[in-house]
This record gives structure tokens, C-alpha cells and sequence, in this order.
């Protein structure tokens, strides 16, 4: 479809006149996915978040739509529409951890910082080689100000992905408090 002509030729202009138009509701779910991990990439978040609800009340049981939407809803800090859209994804896949640390993050940024720890937990119990919850584990603990709690989260993270950069930035500033 057009969409993904656009999107092969990274077209952008394009990708953003296809957000602002009727098509959306005709699109498939996975066009509407690409078209809005296009503009997230290209740091038209809320041109994302446009096309995700406008798609969403075609789709409202898609999983990636409801997560997307989550995601591209962090960037604008909106961690009550995120909660909703994380919550629908949970919902639809109770068993993933992806739409769990949605949730543990957005209840973090809403200071709700013991519910968040639960989150991070159950998702390592469901899933013990995600370096992710390990990471939004230590960040809790972080804002906790238990540093010494949060150091070994950030090392689980770092041991399970060596390359994951932002452990390792949250590490060392835990070591340097």
C-alpha cells in the first residue's frame, strides 16, 4: 500500500501527510504500526500518537497498538493514558512482561514507587533473563534512595546485556552517590 511505499522510501513528508489523513481507518493494523514506528523514529511523536488513536478505534483489541500508544505517550509524560493503554495490552497478553513494565514505569513517574517494585518483580518471576526489568527495578530503587538496593539491579541488567547502555549510566550513577 502507500504507506509502505512511503516508508521504503523514507519519505517523511509523506509518512506525516498519511498521519493526517482519513486513510488511517482503512489501514491495516500492522500499516498503522509501521507508519507510526516510522514517525516515532523520526521524532514526530505526537503525529504517532495521532495515527495509534485514530487507529485504535478500529483496532481497539491490538496488542502493538495499545502498546505503541503507550510508549509514544511516555515521551509526552501522559502516565495516565499510558496506564490505560498499557493496562488494554496486559490485558490482551496477561502472561508478557512488555506491557507489565509499561505499567511498573508509568506508576514510577506517578510516584507510586512500591506498586511500581511489585511490577518489576513479577515480571522478572515470569521472566528471569529480562535485562529491562532489572533495569526499571533498579530505577525504583534509585528513587527510593536505596542505592545499594538499586546497584545490583543495574548489574543483573548490564550481565544479562553487556551493550545496554543506559544500565550503565544508571549504574555509575549510583556509584558515584
Amino acid at each position: 500500500n502507500r504507506v509502505r511505499n512511503h516508508f521504503e522510501r523514507n519519505d517523511l513528508q509523506a509518512l506525516l501527510d498519511a498521519s493526517a489523513s482519513e486513510e488511517i481507518a482503512a489501514l491495516p493494523s500492522s500499516s498503522v504500526v509501521l507508519l507510526a514506528n516510522a514517525l516515532s523514529e523520526a521524532r514526530s511523536v505526537d503525529h504517532a500518537v495521532t495515527v495509534l488513536k485514530a487507529a485504535h478505534r478500529g483496532y481497539p483489541g491490538d496488542l502493538w497498538i495499545n502498546l505503541l500508544l503507550a510508549e509514544n505517550l511516555h515521551e509526552h509524560s501522559r502516565w495516565d493514558e499510558m496506564l490505560h493503554f498499557a493496562g488494554i495490552a496486559q490485558a490482551l497478553r496477561p502472561a508478557s512482561g512488555t506491557p507489565l513494565l509499561s505499567i511498573a514505569d508509568a506508576l514510577r513517574h506517578k510516584g507510586a514507587l512500591q506498586e511500581s517494585a511489585a511490577l518489576c518483580e513479577d515480571v522478572i518471576r515470569l521472566n528471569p533473563d529480562n535485562p529491562h526489568a532489572y533495569e526499571m527495578l533498579g530505577l525504583v530503587r534509585e528513587d527510593l534512595g536505596d542505592w545499594d538496593k538499586a546497584v545490583p539491579q543495574f548489574r543483573k541488567a548490564i550481565e544479562l546485556h553487556p551493550m545496554y547502555v543506559e544500565a550503565h549510566n544508571h549504574l555509575g550513577r549510583c556509584l558515584t552517590r
